[in-house]
């Protein structure tokens, strides 16, 4: 008898929980939903902060907070993952560890869909709560390919931006820069990824397996050696990916090794559990990009937050 009181009371607060996230984030076509986080300087994430700590602006313009909340919600979570053939051996299996442990962190009203690319894109899960079945599902995948990072990102934000639940994010793992083009003709497929990822309210966090992609003024005083490997085995371009991340509100985080993959997810996922979810109403309906800022009254806490966004 204990124990189903004990099961009720569980399943009351969960509905208590759902029920009130849903009154909070109401929808509408002028209201701007920012997930937020808040770190201090040793980087660690600062929790307990009410609405009057945080000030929003949009384009400069101080705005009203109209809805806030420190509580966990669920999330619609987007998980794509590069087969291309670098990704054959060690660093595919680290990485279905990874996923392993990310799912972990993930609960039954989370829902999330599986995406794989290399030379194309493919949705191998869609919209689940039967956890395993993604893990058992990529078990039956073998790296091969180029890498088509930017379409695959395009391809991805759609199935994301269609989630049911009001926070959303998007995590890639891959090893490499984008060869669906050669150099410099790819521009603008990233152009349009960034693009989408303005337009959308997701996360996006990219998790890039290898060494940093140098300047090309430092890529000629290389040795030889190093150019043939990069030529086998790409660099990761940090600094496109933070084109795509960093104006979400996400970040980008590179990994030597793919053995230190399942720290990174972790990392993501204990990021989208401690997030505060904040949402003003904006004065703008023209379809132009507008500027976000988020601050909170310690100066010294390091808030990350969407940059801007496209509201039609």
């Amino acid at each position: 008898m204990k124990c189903i009181r004990l099961v009720t009371a569980a399943a009351f607060a969960l509905l208590l929980v759902s029920s009130l996230a849903g009154q909070t984030f109401r929808s509408g076509v002028n209201l701007i939903v920012l997930q937020v986080s808040v770190t201090d300087q040793t980087g660690h994430v600062v929790n307990g902060l009410t609405r009057d700590e945080f000030s929003v602006y949009e384009d400069d313009g101080l705005r009203k907070i109209e809805q806030f909340s420190a509580e966990q919600v669920p999330v619609s979570l987007g998980i794509l993952i590069d087969i291309s053939g670098s990704m054959l051996g060690q660093r595919f299996s680290d990485a279905q560890e990874a996923l392993s442990k990310l799912l972990e962190r993930f609960h039954e009203e989370d829902q999330i869909f599986m995406a794989v690319f290399n030379s194309s894109f493919k949705l191998l899960v869609p919209w689940t709560s039967d956890h395993p079945t993604l893990l058992r599902a990529l078990s039956n995948v073998e790296p091969r390919g180029g890498t088509y990072l930017y379409s695959s990102i395009s391809s991805a934000l759609p199935i994301l931006n269609a989630g049911a639940n009001r926070k959303k994010a998007l995590v890639i793992i891959s090893d490499g820069d984008d060869n669906e083009k050669m150099a410099g003709l790819n521009r603008p497929l990233l152009d349009r990824a960034v693009q989408q990822a303005r337009q959308s309210e997701a996360l996006i966090y990219v998790i890039g397996i290898g060494v940093a992609k140098p300047p090309m003024n430092e890529f000629f005083d290389l040795d030889p050696e190093t150019r043939r490997k990069f030529f086998y085995d790409p660099p990761v371009d940090v600094d496109v990916m933070r084109r795509l991340t960093d104006p979400t509100g996400g970040y980008t985080q590179l990994t030597v090794s793919s053995a230190n993959l399942a720290q990174s997810v972790i990392s993501i996922a204990d990021d989208l559990s401690a997030q505060y979810m904040i949402a003003f109403e904006s004065e703008h309906a023209d379809g132009k990009y507008h500027t976000l800022k988020v601050t909170t009254r310690n100066p010294r806490y390091k808030v990350r937050a969407r940059t801007g966004y496209v509201n039609p």
